[in-house]
């Protein structure tokens, strides 16, 4: 058995533990934290330039991070400006191979307004070959606020698959198209602020529970994707594993 993620050196847990919060505001800016980087990534800012948000790296310990995002998005309410995240450091690896993906997280939104329109999501992209275009995406949505949805293929939304539960949370299904990438969304039924579970669990829950099994994991991150309002969302706690 195999575990894709690199080996932290107790001194270097010890000396990033220790190390102050790590505050960065620009569109492209980020943050190592092996074996994760945690990015602001505002790439929706076009939308609002006026929007400001600030993302902090704040604790390492053993395998886990924390980590804080703080925004202000006005304008161009139906686009998302941003999507701060933490994202796990790996090789690409065939579906077919990764026999589990445990992960943790828990985190909350402070600070919020009403005109608030943002999700919190694991988010992981494929692709048949590792120099290949993306072909599918795989979100797990815990929460939704205001009317954030997820990609389907007309609205209002309908799942294609009801009453998955994974990690003690049940969750709907919903399948749309980005360009050419296919898009499934777990969407949990009420928000949670907190899953423990494992992430591959939702491959199989797919109406083909091996259609993933030849393609290529790339990207594995976890964070917020708001389309206007102000908050700070605190993830005080977040690991995530690819074990082979």
């Amino acid at each position: 058995m195999k575990i894709l993620v690199p080996a932290i050196a107790l001194a270097l847990v010890a000396t990033l533990s220790s190390t102050a919060a790590q505050r960065f505001c620009g569109q492209n800016d980020q943050k190592a934290l092996p074996p994760y980087t945690v990015y602001n990534n505002l790439w929706g800012q076009a939308n609002d330039p006026k929007g400001t948000q600030c993302t902090e790296a704040t604790r390492v310990s053993d395998n886990a991070i924390a980590f804080t995002t703080k925004f202000t998005w006005t304008g161009g309410q139906y686009q998302v400006k941003s999507f701060a995240n933490a994202a796990l450091t790996f090789a690409p690896v065939k579906m077919s191979q990764v026999k589990s993906m445990p992960t943790e997280v828990q985190y909350e939104f402070k600070e919020t307004d009403n005109s608030l329109i943002t999700n919190f999501a694991y988010d992981m992209f494929l692709r048949p070959d590792p120099q290949a275009n993306n072909k599918y995406e795989v979100m797990v949505w815990l929460a939704t606020f205001g009317n954030a949805a997820p990609l389907a293929d007309k609205y209002p939304a309908k799942p294609i698959k009801e009453n998955v539960k994974v990690g003690g949370v049940t969750f709907n299904l919903y399948k749309g198209m980005n360009g050419k990438v296919t898009v499934f969304t777990f969407l949990a039924t009420v928000n949670t602020n907190r899953f423990k579970g494992d992430l591959r669990n939702f491959f199989t829950q797919l109406p083909d529970p091996k259609l993933l099994d030849d393609q290529y994991l790339v990207k594995a991150e976890t964070g917020t994707e708001p389309f206007q309002g102000h908050a700070e969302m605190v993830v005080s706690k977040y690991s995530l594993e690819i074990i082979s």
